[in-house]
């Protein structure tokens, strides 16, 4: 187990969730400008803004990120030839899998704390639902921390962890689109997202990516497909 990158990611969790309860209002304050800032432009008055952020949240879009997701690990499964680099990287996604299971479990069933979208709690907002046949989100009754936000960062939690420099970087890049966008349109506020989201991220994947757990997969793969091997 590697105890110094597990405690390191539990300080910054700690940290940033401790900032939150002890500075709530200055938190608040910021999710209030942000949400604003950007809604204001979600009129009829800006169609390339609208257009864009309507794409960007629309369920296909959601489903295109998941399948780009899908074929980073597909390459990088095929593109080691021998038995034991395909173990390693089915483990990665199995142990990954796991995680991301834990974690829905987690946001749906432990957690009770429910706070609803910006787009709820404010008054006189623009909804992008009015401006857009596309099928997007703006606003949920619970917001608190973001499902797609968590799944998207263990997925680059993983790749940061696993992969190498490029895939850790197009990883960190599709949880931005996949978490910005949402805070722009009011489906989540900022602290849904950087906040909830990412102290779950810190407090979660440690115990699945600096633990004997990814390798022990990997070893009993191994024995599936390689009896003879001794790794």
């Amino acid at each position: 187990m590697k105890s110094a990158a597990l405690i390191r990611c539990y300080f910054v969790a700690l940290l940033l969730f401790g900032s939150w309860l002890l500075f709530r209002a200055q938190w608040d304050a910021l999710d209030t400008r942000l949400f604003f800032y950007f809604n204001q432009y979600l009129t009829p008055a800006h169609p390339r803004f609208v257009n864009i952020l309507a794409l960007t949240n629309a369920r296909f879009f959601d489903s295109i990120i998941f399948c780009m997701m899908l074929a980073i690990l597909a390459f990088n499964l095929l593109r080691h030839l021998s038995v034991q680099g395909f173990c390693y990287w089915f483990s990665i996604a199995l142990v990954m899998s796991a995680c991301s299971g834990v974690a829905t479990d987690i946001i749906h069933v432990m957690l009770d704390y429910a706070r609803p979208s910006p787009a709820y709690l404010h008054d006189n907002v623009h909804l992008i639902t009015t401006l857009t046949d596309y099928n997007v989100k703006d606003a949920v009754s619970n917001s608190f921390p973001g499902d797609h936000g968590v799944h998207a960062m263990i997925f680059a939690a993983f790749m940061m962890r696993f992969a190498n420099r490029l895939w850790a970087a197009v990883a960190f890049v599709l949880a931005l689109l996949v978490t910005c966008p949402r805070i722009m349109v009011g489906a989540h506020a900022f602290s849904d997202i950087y906040v909830g989201s990412l102290t779950l991220v810190l407090l979660l994947t440690p115990w699945f990516m600096f633990t004997p757990l990814q390798r022990w997969v990997e070893t009993q793969l191994m024995g599936i497909f390689n009896p003879k091997s001794n790794i």
